[in-house]
């Protein structure tokens, strides 16, 4: 029987994680040696991201299992159309949601289930309809066909606690985009900005972007997203917007801009970036910041639109801006008047905060920012 200091271990994790990340994998170790199972995985399918993984832990647990989950086997999981034959949330076995041996016939089963040894499937449903599913699989190897009905018990228990964690995680993580991103919107930006999700629903936006919004030409609302008024444009836009918010877009460069055509004025040029990083566990709510602004009007300093949006120093905003022109770090660190390994510190602390992985796509990321005199890069 699970003990009363094993149990307030366990929950004291399980919701210590939506402060502190890395708890996450500590709660999931617990919980998979206290039911025997090899691992376990929080997981989310969701109306416009797919079917994502969201933590993961145990013995047998990899983190090469995410990706191809994410990226390859997600949509294909045969263990999702079951889930609406289940008369209740709660406790349930994957023999409850498909048959274990059409399961053994899949390619879902023989090129990822087997290779980790998942063979048998307790799921933990939380949450079940047609915008939003999540819950928690615990898997047990060949060895470990069924799980005890202690086990089971300590699961049941688990379920509503579970269920206020996933609740608490969705708002933290949505407040956290929007504080950061209001943030760098009250630094006076003299641009419009915007907070907008992948399918163009604005969830913030400053007083600029108000008035270029409400005067309907070139950008507009439709049905209440953000949208171009040619067809050609808004295709394109939406590419950028799905290129910074999209998981089947991970490998995409960030960010990218373009030009909105207007009646009787010059077009708007529109740059699409990625906000601030936010390092909550999970990502279902992904955001990019949209940038509008008239291109014969004189813009404002790119570098101060880093340190605004990105929180960077001065001086980590004055090696982007060295790196952006072309310069080696090398050749930087002398112009700094920095030592090589300094400069090389920096790179890393600019590259982590804006959540880009290599010194080309910073570059990309700052060509689509406003500046003046000269325009950014287009696609």
């Amino acid at each position: 029987m699970t003990s009363a200091t094993e149990l307030s271990s366990l929950l004291a994790d399980l919701y210590g994680a939506q402060l502190e990340p890395e708890r996450w994998n500590r709660f999931l170790d617990r919980l998979c040696h206290l039911t025997s199972s090899s691992c376990g995985y929080v997981m989310g399918a969701y109306q416009e991201k797919g079917n994502v993984i969201l933590a993961g832990g145990g013995q047998s647990h990899d983190a090469e299992f995410f990706r191809l989950y994410s990226e390859q086997y997600g949509s294909s999981d045969p263990f999702r159309p079951g889930l609406a034959k289940l008369p209740a949330l709660g406790v349930n076995h994957g023999t409850e949601l498909v048959d274990h041996a059409a399961v053994r016939k899949t390619e879902f089963y023989n090129d990822l289930l087997s290779e980790y040894d998942m063979e048998y499937m307790t799921l933990l449903l939380c949450n079940f309809s047609d915008a939003q599913t999540e819950g928690l699989s615990l898997w047990r190897s060949k060895n470990h066909p069924s799980m005890t009905k202690e086990s089971e018990q300590l699961l049941e228990m688990l379920v509503p606690h579970l269920k206020i964690v996933l609740a608490l995680r969705s708002k933290i993580t949505s407040i956290r985009s929007v504080s950061l991103f209001s943030e760098a919107v009250m630094e006076a930006m003299s641009v419009a900005a915007l907070l907008v999700d992948g399918k163009g629903r604005v969830h913030q936006m400053n007083r600029r972007a108000e008035r270029c919004v409400a005067e309907g030409n070139g950008l507009q609302f439709s049905h209440g997203r953000l949208q171009a008024g040619d067809p050609q444009e808004q295709a394109q836009f939406q590419k950028l917007l799905q290129g910074v918010t999209s998981k089947l877009c991970a490998n995409a460069l960030p960010g990218g801009a373009m030009r909105v055509t207007r009646t009787d004025a010059s077009p708007l040029h529109v740059s699409v970036v990625p906000p601030p990083k936010d390092n909550a566990f999970g990502d279902r709510d992904r955001y990019a910041v949209v940038f509008v602004y008239d291109e014969n009007v004189p813009q404002g300093n790119r570098s101060m639109i880093m340190r605004q949006l990105y929180q960077l120093t001065p001086m980590e905003a004055r090696m982007a801006d060295l790196l952006c022109s072309g310069v080696t770090i090398n050749e930087a660190s002398e112009l700094l008047r920095l030592t090589t390994e300094t400069a090389r510190f920096q790179v890393k602390r600019i590259l982590s905060k804006t959540g880009v992985r290599r010194q080309a796509e910073l570059v990309r990321l700052m060509l689509s920012l406003p500046t003046s005199p000269e325009m950014p890069r287009l696609l």
